[in-house]
Order: structure tokens, then C-alpha cells, then sequence
């Protein structure tokens, strides 16, 4: 008789059909991917069923829950439910991730769906984070909150997950896995704190659209962009999500390309990329300098802005720490210029 001796074991129930073995190789795919000490063993025995008050096959058991798998017409659905419910008990174990501050608004959203098909193709998984903000008293100055409003956020996070974490395309486990998690604070602390987990490999926010840098980043964004932990993707609202091919890169000098090059490829991988690093000077020769496309001109920003713009790249890439460029998105001179990048993912490494 079936006896469940290990409780890190997940028994998957079934008939020994394709369908039973793509769940378990399923099942044993994103465990070993999370890092978990957890073994995936087969159960076909009728008396296993009945035991376990399985009604249909196939059917997981773990940790004394057991989910039963759809079959009509929710299968996928209820498959994904599964490894969730799985992995979340270890908080995802090594799962790397990308983390999307979501505020439901159409600016999020957009950034959303851009995340999620940049970590389906990465083979990373998403985790939403919605931040609650408490109330501020007038009278008192003292910090409170309704705890049925922080209900009412989780459960908005919760209903946009469930409409979203689905696959596109055929493969039926193909789009990433969606976790979401409420916080109660003050969205560019606590977005930025969650930034320290070693887990997170990029977090990816949204723009505005609009004309002044003020307004075109917003200001939780730009918190996040100076002070998070990681690497920051910034996808214009208008963005639609294709595959980084072409790169983009400002550097000072060839001394920057080495770190810029690991940034990139630690994200992106190298294979079928082209990375062009430019540098913009003054008074000199434009033209080749080893690894560095070396542009003439007084405007660095304008400079480089007209030629991003010519060229048309995926993926724009600057390096917050070493140059100027960065600080030059909050210069007042700059805003002109943003509506050459408003539709272009600009990548700020850290």
C-alpha cells in the first residue's frame, strides 16, 4: 500500500498516461530549477486513490494537500496552480525573479506585460509587488491604517494575477510563473528595500509618457531607478515587448565596456546580441576607438540622443555610477529629448 514516508515528497497520482508523465517531469522541472530538496515520486495503484480520496487522476499530493487536475478545458491553468502552491511553500526557493511594481494603472500594466514576456524568455520568474500606504492623521499626525483597505489591495493583486499568470503560445508551462505580495508602506522604500533580495535579477517599472522627466518617470520610479539594489528596466507605456537583439550602450571610455558587457550578458545572455558602446566628445575625430564608437559633439545628450534615435536599437543601456548620461535624464536641458527614447526600454545598470 502506498505510504507517504518523506514529507518533502510530492506523489503525483495517475494512470501512467502522457499526461501523468508531464506532470510529474513538470513537477520535477521547476523543483530542480527552484534548488528544493523535494523528491517527485508516481503513484498507479487504485488503493493509493482511494486512500487518498482521490476523485480523478491526475492528481498531486503534497504536504496533506491534494490538487486535483482539471480536465476540462482548465488543465494548464490548474497545472501552473499546482507548481505555484508547491514552490510558494519554500518562497520559491533559489527562483530567480523579476520584480514589477504594480499600481493597476495603465503604466504598470504595460511594464507587466513587457516583464512577462522578457522572463518567459528568460526563464525567470515574476513577482508583483503592490505597496499599501498607510493613512497620515491631520489631527494626530499619527500613522494608521484600515486593514480592510489593505484587504481590498491584496485582493486587487490577487484578481490581476489570475487574469495575467497564464501562458502565451503553445507551450502548455511556456509563460512565467506570477506571484504577487501586498506591503504596507511607502511604495519607493519598500520597492526598493525588496530590490536587496539576492533572488531579484531586475526590476522593471514604467514611464508616463509624458513630456517632463518629472512627469515621464514619476517619482516612485525615479526612487527605485537611484537607489535600487539591481539593475532597473524602464519601458515607455507605449512599448510593446520583442526579443533585445540590438543594444545601445553609453560608456565613457573603454575602461566602462568590460562592466557594461557582464551587466548585459548577465541578463541577457551573448548569443545573437550586437552591443554598440558609444562615447560622445568634443573636438574630436568621430570614428572608431577599439570598442567604442566615439561621436563629436558639444550636446553629449542631444548627441546621442539623435543618433539612438537614427539607429533605432532595442534596448538602450547606461551605467548609473560611472556616467554622466544618468544624471542628465534630470537635467532640465534633457526633457526635449525624451520624446527620441519615449519608445525605446532604456536599461540602468547599477
Amino acid at each position: 500500500m502506498y505510504k507517504e514516508d518523506e514529507e518533502m515528497d510530492v506523489t503525483v497520482f495517475g494512470t501512467g498516461t502522457s499526461g501523468h508523465q508531464y506532470v510529474s517531469s513538470t513537477i520535477r522541472k521547476y523543483v530542480e530549477k527552484a534548488g528544493l530538496d523535494i523528491h517527485v515520486v508516481e503513484s498507479t495503484k487504485v488503493s493509493d486513490f482511494l486512500e487518498n480520496k482521490i476523485s480523478s487522476v491526475p492528481a498531486i499530493k503534497y504536504k496533506d494537500e491534494v490538487i486535483t487536475l482539471k480536465s476540462n478545458g482548465s488543465f494548464n491553468k490548474s497545472l501552473r496552480d499546482a507548481v505555484k502552491s508547491i514552490l510558494k511553500k519554500s518562497n520559491y526557493g533559489a527562483m530567480t525573479q523579476i520584480l514589477i511594481p504594480i499600481d493597476f494603472s495603465e503604466t504598470s500594466a504595460n511594464a507587466f506585460f513587457f516583464g512577462h514576456r522578457l522572463a518567459s524568455d528568460l526563464g525567470l520568474m515574476v513577482k508583483l509587488v503592490h505597496v499599501f500606504t498607510p493613512v497620515v492623521s491631520d489631527i494626530t499626525g499619527q500613522v494608521y491604517y484600515d486593514p480592510g483597505q489593505s484587504d481590498v489591495a491584496r485582493e486587487q493583486l490577487n484578481q490581476f494575477i489570475e487574469k495575467y499568470d497564464k501562458d502565451w503560445g503553445s507551450d502548455l508551462m511556456g509563460g512565467a510563473l506570477v506571484d504577487g505580495e501586498v506591503l504596507l508602506g511607502y511604495p519607493a522604500d519598500q520597492i526598493t528595500r525588496t530590490t536587496e533580495d539576492p533572488h531579484t535579477e531586475l526590476v522593471v517599472v514604467g514611464t508616463t509618457g509624458q513630456s517632463k522627466i518629472k512627469d515621464f518617470l514619476g517619482s516612485v520610479s525615479r526612487s527605485v531607478i537611484e537607489n535600487a539594489k539591481c539593475p532597473v528596466l524602464v519601458i515607455p507605456r507605449d512599448s510593446g515587448y520583442k526579443q533585445t537583439k540590438t543594444i545601445i550602450a553609453a560608456a565613457q571610455s573603454v575602461d566602462d565596456i568590460p562592466y557594461i558587457r557582464e551587466g548585459i550578458q548577465k541578463l541577457f545572455g551573448s548569443e545573437g546580441l550586437q552591443i554598440e558602446f558609444i562615447s560622445v566628445k568634443n573636438d574630436v575625430d568621430p570614428g572608431k576607438d577599439k570598442d567604442l564608437t566615439i561621436l563629436n559633439g558639444e550636446d553629449a545628450e542631444h548627441t546621442l540622443s539623435t543618433y539612438i534615435d537614427d539607429h533605432q536599437p532595442d534596448l538602450v543601456v547606461v551605467w548609473k555610477k560611472k556616467h554622466s548620461f544618468w544624471e542628465s535624464l534630470f537635467h532640465s536641458s534633457f526633457s526635449k529629448n525624451l520624446a527620441m527614447l519615449s519608445h525605446i526600454p532604456v536599461l540602468v545598470l547599477h
